[in-house]
């Protein structure tokens, strides 16, 4: 059975001065060897919840436990140096008066010294940035110095281990890399990761569950898979990427709507809210007499195209691959591939 190594519980942060609270009921666990990203807008809440489990936040109320053990509630507040946490931070914080080999090893004492070399030289090269060792933070651009960020909060081999942002800085290429990388290291050492981005490709492709934040509360948390296919709210439907919401009058599996008949991912009765995917919708030649969209506009970006296409006042956004002929001006038809997620229902 999986264990439980973070959870918190109807957690509250409110500031001294401040009207409200920044985080307002959180809960959530994570469990060891998991890899869990927060995602959701600004100021829902995602650095926030990371400083207070690190223990830079003093909560409210609700309690924080980690490996079992409290570490946060109304009355108990255990220093940030005694939680045992690792910590990548968004700006970096690098020592500025140590080089990238004694930044990296900051955490390492007590270790023999050719023990600490070896490690240094190692999480560096993990992170594309070997021979680095002398280098000072000043000389380093904002990529390399998050790299050595990442280097350093791995060095000590963290069980659990926060992240906010932590690849922020890179460019796309190398964001990539370090993360397909980050990832692999991560499982096979059987670390514990939370992890804040507000990119939603890479929360759906690093991590494991996907916890989406809305006003400091959890609005949905899932397999990242299940979350996007899935989603519960028209807010985590469009908050996880583009989507097409409309509407429809339900009967079972089937519900009435401006596409015709669409199958629907569950049973439902009366007016209904519905998602679909723009790669969930095809595109086809019109038939004589039926219903007629436009192209508005056709994005090729190599691998894919993205469309706009005008259809009964709407405009819709359709995902498709890049042997997709249909141009701006062109009339065409629009086909669901996969059933409607019902977002929302009410019977009538």
């Amino acid at each position: 059975m999986s264990q439980t190594v973070l959870r918190l519980e109807d957690v509250c942060l409110r500031y001294p001065a401040g009207e409200g609270g920044v985080l307002r009921g959180l809960s959530f666990d994570v469990q060891a060897g998991e890899i869990v990203a927060l995602l959701g807008p600004s100021g829902s809440g995602k650095t926030t919840t990371l400083r207070a489990i690190a223990g830079f936040e003093t909560i409210s109320t609700g309690r924080v436990s980690v490996r079992g053990t409290v570490v946060a509630n109304a009355a108990t507040h255990t220093a940030p140096d005694r939680r045992g946490l690792g910590f990548v931070f968004q700006e970096q914080a690098l020592f500025p008066h140590l080089d990238v080999a004694k930044n990296v090893a900051f955490g390492l004492r007590g270790r023999d010294r050719g023990e600490r070399e070896e490690i240094v030289r190692n999480e560096l090269a993990h992170v594309g940035l070997g021979g680095y060792e002398h280098r000072w933070p000043q000389e380093l651009s904002g990529g390399e110095r998050q790299r050595v960020a990442l280097a350093r909060a791995l060095a000590p081999r963290p069980g659990v281990l926060l992240m906010d942002e932590p690849f922020s800085s890179l460019d796309a290429g190398l964001r990539e890399s370090i993360r397909r990388r980050l990832r692999e290291r991560l499982k096979s050492s059987g670390t514990t990761v939370l992890l804040v981005t507000h990119d939603q490709e890479e929360a759906l492709t690093f991590a494991d569950r996907v916890a989406v934040l809305h006003e400091g509360r959890v609005a949905q948390i899932g397999a990242a898979r299940e979350m996007y296919s899935r989603p519960g709210s028209a807010f985590v439907a469009q908050f996880l990427g583009a989507t097409n919401l409309f509407d429809g009058e339900a009967s079972g599996h089937e519900a009435s709507t401006v596409l015709g008949a669409v199958r629907l991912d569950r049973e439902a009765s009366g007016w209904v809210r519905l998602a679909l995917r723009p790669e969930h919708i095809a595109l086809t030649r019109p038939e004589e007499d039926g219903e007629v969209g436009i192209v508005l506009t056709r994005e090729f970006k190599g691998h894919d195209v993205t469309l706009r296409v005008r259809w009964a006042n709407s405009v819709w956004i359709i995902q498709a691959d890049y042997r997709c002929e249909f141009q701006e001006g062109e009339p065409v038809c629009l086909v669901p591939r996969e059933p409607a997620v019902v977002l929302a229902t009410e019977k009538r």
